[in-house]
């Protein structure tokens, strides 16, 4: 808990400091990120690949500070849910996680005529998950299993690390207080904390922002 305050503590700073300089804009974003898990497992030399599809969710602040006419400074801090559903005839499986990011992007614009600017932007983006938990309940006897995917070392096999970092691509499109945007983000760091798992990050997002 104490890193994600430090991360939130750093983001806002930046954000003060970004107001004080000049004057930017702030928006408030809604808007759909799914998110995929690419898996290569690999037992006595031999690499398996899969990946789980999870559905997705965010919310959150973003402050953009002009640096130019064109360049602009964009950094913000997001609230991000997963989830996935599987069923078969014996149990029905739950996922959740729900994670903090930080992105920090440069941006490159164009003026549309007085009201409309479009943009593409790129740039880093920190993760970091507060929460992740499977849950399974049998439909005989109704009995849950559970287990957490952080900090839980009994359970090695299906234990994650917090910390992601990703690249981050797209384009935006800003019509007077309304912006819309989407892009691709890919992780790089490896989520699976047993050796013979490499598991990293992936996924498309869009959304909706509000100019304050």
């Amino acid at each position: 808990m104490k890193k994600v305050i430090t991360i939130v503590a750093v983001a806002f700073m930046l954000f003060a400091g970004t107001t004080q300089a000049q004057k930017g804009n702030l928006s408030v974003n809604l808007g759909y990120a799914p998110q995929t898990f690419s898996s290569v497992t690999t037992i006595m030399g031999n690499d398996t690949k899969s990946s789980t599809n999870y559905t997705g969710f965010f919310a959150g602040i973003n402050y953009t500070n002009r640096l130019s006419s064109n360049l602009g400074l964009n950094i913000g801090v997001q609230g991000r849910y997963n989830y996935k559903t599987e069923e078969n005839s014996l149990a029905t499986i739950k996922n959740t996680q729900f994670l903090i990011d930080v992105p920090v992007m440069l941006s490159f614009g164009i003026q549309l005529g007085n009201d409309a600017r479009l943009s593409c932007f790129a740039g880093p983006a920190i993760s970091f998950a507060l929460q992740g938990k499977t849950v399974t309940t049998g439909k005989i006897s109704s009995n849950d299993y559970d287990y957490e995917w952080y900090d839980n070392d009994e359970d090695i096999e299906h234990q994650q690390y917090r910390f992601d970092l990703s690249a981050v691509a797209g384009l935006a499109f800003q019509f007077r207080t309304l912006r819309i945007f989407g892009g691709y983000r890919q992780g790089f760091l490896d989520q699976a904390k047993p050796e013979a798992i490499k598991t990293t990050t992936n996924g498309l997002f869009a959304g909706l922002g509000i100019m304050l």
